[in-house]
Protein backbone atom coordinates (compact mmCIF):
# COMPACT_ATOMS: atom_id res chain seq x y z
CA UNK A 1 0.00 0.00 0.00
CA UNK A 2 1.57 3.08 -1.39
CA UNK A 3 0.77 6.55 0.24
CA UNK A 4 0.97 9.93 -1.26
CA UNK A 5 2.42 12.50 0.86
CA UNK A 6 2.09 16.25 0.22
CA UNK A 7 4.71 18.67 1.01
CA UNK A 8 3.71 22.12 2.22
CA UNK A 9 7.17 24.81 1.74
CA UNK A 10 7.32 28.03 3.18
CA UNK A 11 5.78 29.91 0.50
CA UNK A 12 5.72 33.54 1.66
CA UNK A 13 5.10 35.42 -1.66
CA UNK A 14 2.86 33.59 -4.78
CA UNK A 15 2.93 36.13 -7.61
CA UNK A 16 1.35 34.94 -10.74
CA UNK A 17 -0.67 38.08 -12.35
CA UNK A 18 -1.00 37.96 -16.45
CA UNK A 19 -0.61 33.66 -16.75
CA UNK A 20 -3.83 32.92 -17.87
CA UNK A 21 -4.15 30.67 -14.99
CA UNK A 22 -7.58 28.90 -15.50
CA UNK A 23 -9.98 27.50 -12.73
CA UNK A 24 -10.77 27.60 -9.36
CA UNK A 25 -8.74 29.03 -6.33
CA UNK A 26 -7.64 26.03 -4.14
CA UNK A 27 -8.40 26.27 -1.13
CA UNK A 28 -5.15 24.79 -0.26
CA UNK A 29 -3.83 27.83 -0.75
CA UNK A 30 -4.20 28.22 3.22
CA UNK A 31 -2.33 25.46 4.32
CA UNK A 32 0.90 28.15 3.23
CA UNK A 33 1.10 29.05 6.46
CA UNK A 34 3.61 31.91 5.80
CA UNK A 35 2.11 33.52 3.20
CA UNK A 36 2.20 36.97 2.92
CA UNK A 37 1.39 38.04 -0.83
CA UNK A 38 -0.64 36.54 -3.07
CA UNK A 39 -0.80 38.34 -6.41
CA UNK A 40 -3.31 36.36 -8.81
CA UNK A 41 -4.95 39.40 -10.69
CA UNK A 42 -5.69 39.64 -14.62
CA UNK A 43 -5.94 35.65 -14.53
CA UNK A 44 -9.23 33.75 -15.83
CA UNK A 45 -10.24 32.68 -12.25
CA UNK A 46 -13.34 31.95 -11.37
CA UNK A 47 -16.20 30.88 -8.98
CA UNK A 48 -16.15 31.60 -5.17
CA UNK A 49 -12.52 32.53 -2.56
CA UNK A 50 -12.80 29.70 -0.13
CA UNK A 51 -12.61 30.80 3.29
CA UNK A 52 -10.09 28.48 3.84
CA UNK A 53 -7.61 30.26 2.28
CA UNK A 54 -8.26 33.22 4.96
CA UNK A 55 -7.98 30.41 7.88
CA UNK A 56 -4.89 28.72 7.37
CA UNK A 57 -3.23 31.88 5.47
CA UNK A 58 -3.77 34.14 8.78
CA UNK A 59 -0.67 36.21 8.09
CA UNK A 60 -1.71 37.64 4.76
CA UNK A 61 -0.30 41.09 4.18
CA UNK A 62 -1.22 41.79 0.68
CA UNK A 63 -3.81 40.41 -1.50
CA UNK A 64 -5.05 41.05 -5.05
CA UNK A 65 -6.86 39.04 -6.71
CA UNK A 66 -8.63 42.08 -9.33
CA UNK A 67 -9.72 40.99 -12.71
CA UNK A 68 -10.21 37.99 -12.71
CA UNK A 69 -14.21 35.79 -12.76
CA UNK A 70 -14.94 35.51 -9.26
CA UNK A 71 -18.38 34.98 -8.04
CA UNK A 72 -20.15 34.68 -5.02
CA UNK A 73 -19.99 36.62 -1.49
CA UNK A 74 -17.05 36.81 0.62
CA UNK A 75 -17.05 34.62 4.18
CA UNK A 76 -16.64 36.13 7.42
CA UNK A 77 -12.63 34.55 7.41
CA UNK A 78 -11.39 37.70 5.55
CA UNK A 79 -12.66 40.05 8.50
CA UNK A 80 -9.80 37.49 10.65
CA UNK A 81 -6.58 38.71 8.21
CA UNK A 82 -4.82 40.62 11.62
CA UNK A 83 -1.78 41.61 8.90
CA UNK A 84 -3.80 42.63 6.00
CA UNK A 85 -2.67 45.66 4.83
CA UNK A 86 -3.62 45.56 0.98
CA UNK A 87 -7.00 44.01 -0.46
CA UNK A 88 -7.89 44.20 -3.99
CA UNK A 89 -10.75 42.50 -5.44
CA UNK A 90 -11.95 45.15 -7.70
CA UNK A 91 -13.61 43.76 -11.60
CA UNK A 92 -14.85 40.23 -10.59
CA UNK A 93 -18.51 39.11 -9.54
CA UNK A 94 -18.59 38.82 -6.03
CA UNK A 95 -21.84 39.38 -4.51
CA UNK A 96 -23.82 39.66 -1.59
CA UNK A 97 -22.90 41.58 1.27
CA UNK A 98 -19.45 43.17 2.09
CA UNK A 99 -18.43 41.55 5.25
CA UNK A 100 -18.59 44.08 8.33
CA UNK A 101 -15.80 42.66 10.13
CA UNK A 102 -13.71 43.78 6.90
CA UNK A 103 -13.49 47.10 8.32
CA UNK A 104 -14.79 47.06 11.96
CA UNK A 105 -12.87 43.88 13.24
CA UNK A 106 -10.44 43.49 10.09
CA UNK A 107 -6.50 44.67 10.70
CA UNK A 108 -5.56 48.47 12.08
CA UNK A 109 -2.52 47.96 9.42
CA UNK A 110 -5.58 47.99 6.52
CA UNK A 111 -4.60 50.81 4.96
CA UNK A 112 -6.13 49.92 0.86
CA UNK A 113 -8.95 48.17 -0.15
CA UNK A 114 -10.48 48.25 -3.83
CA UNK A 115 -13.85 46.07 -4.21
CA UNK A 116 -15.34 48.09 -7.14
CA UNK A 117 -16.98 46.71 -9.96
CA UNK A 118 -18.19 43.95 -8.19
CA UNK A 119 -22.30 43.11 -7.56
CA UNK A 120 -22.03 43.24 -3.76
CA UNK A 121 -25.28 44.53 -2.33
CA UNK A 122 -27.09 46.15 1.09
CA UNK A 123 -25.32 48.34 3.49
CA UNK A 124 -21.96 50.25 2.69
CA UNK A 125 -20.16 48.54 5.35
CA UNK A 126 -19.07 50.97 8.59
CA UNK A 127 -15.91 52.40 9.28
CA UNK A 128 -13.14 50.99 10.99
CA UNK A 129 -11.91 50.43 14.08
CA UNK A 130 -10.46 53.20 15.87
CA UNK A 131 -6.98 53.84 15.15
CA UNK A 132 -6.90 52.37 12.09
CA UNK A 133 -4.85 53.07 9.10
CA UNK A 134 -7.14 52.72 6.44
CA UNK A 135 -6.33 55.32 4.01
CA UNK A 136 -8.22 54.24 0.85
CA UNK A 137 -11.62 52.57 0.35
CA UNK A 138 -13.01 52.02 -3.46
CA UNK A 139 -16.94 50.43 -3.38
CA UNK A 140 -17.78 51.77 -6.33
CA UNK A 141 -19.58 50.03 -9.28
CA UNK A 142 -21.57 47.93 -7.00
CA UNK A 143 -25.31 47.84 -5.74
CA UNK A 144 -24.86 49.50 -2.56
CA UNK A 145 -27.70 50.95 -0.77
CA UNK A 146 -29.00 52.95 2.85
CA UNK A 147 -26.86 55.92 3.77
CA UNK A 148 -23.08 56.62 3.79
CA UNK A 149 -22.13 55.66 7.58
CA UNK A 150 -20.64 58.53 9.33
CA UNK A 151 -18.19 55.87 11.07
CA UNK A 152 -16.38 55.84 7.22
CA UNK A 153 -14.61 59.30 8.39
CA UNK A 154 -12.56 57.63 11.23
CA UNK A 155 -9.05 57.67 11.32
CA UNK A 156 -6.91 59.01 8.25
CA UNK A 157 -8.90 58.20 5.29
CA UNK A 158 -7.44 59.68 2.21
CA UNK A 159 -9.87 58.86 -0.88
CA UNK A 160 -13.56 57.45 -0.86
CA UNK A 161 -15.14 56.62 -3.73
CA UNK A 162 -18.57 55.39 -3.71
CA UNK A 163 -20.03 56.15 -6.64
CA UNK A 164 -22.32 54.30 -9.06
CA UNK A 165 -24.14 52.32 -6.41
CA UNK A 166 -27.72 52.64 -4.82
CA UNK A 167 -26.91 55.17 -2.14
CA UNK A 168 -30.10 57.48 -0.31
CA UNK A 169 -30.17 60.06 2.59
CA UNK A 170 -27.78 63.20 2.45
CA UNK A 171 -23.77 63.46 3.19
CA UNK A 172 -22.89 62.84 6.38
CA UNK A 173 -22.02 66.56 7.86
CA UNK A 174 -18.37 65.72 8.82
CA UNK A 175 -17.70 64.23 5.16
CA UNK A 176 -18.94 68.13 3.92
CA UNK A 177 -17.54 69.77 5.99
CA UNK A 178 -14.40 71.21 5.01
CA UNK A 179 -10.67 69.99 6.86
CA UNK A 180 -11.69 66.42 6.83
CA UNK A 181 -8.69 65.29 4.69
CA UNK A 182 -10.67 63.02 2.63
CA UNK A 183 -10.78 63.58 -1.08
CA UNK A 184 -14.12 62.34 -2.08
CA UNK A 185 -13.49 61.32 -6.06
CA UNK A 186 -17.50 60.52 -6.36
CA UNK A 187 -20.62 59.51 -4.44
Amino acid sequence: NVGVGVVVVDVITLTLPRSRLLGHLAPELGQLARLRHLNLHHNRLYGPIPDRVFEGAAGLESLFLFSNNFSGSLGPGIGRLASLQSLDLSDNSLSGSIPSSLLSGCARRLAFVSLGHNAFSGPVPGGPVEGSQLEYLDVSHNRLDGAIPESLLRGGLEVLNLSHNRLSGGIPSSLAGAGTGTEVTSI
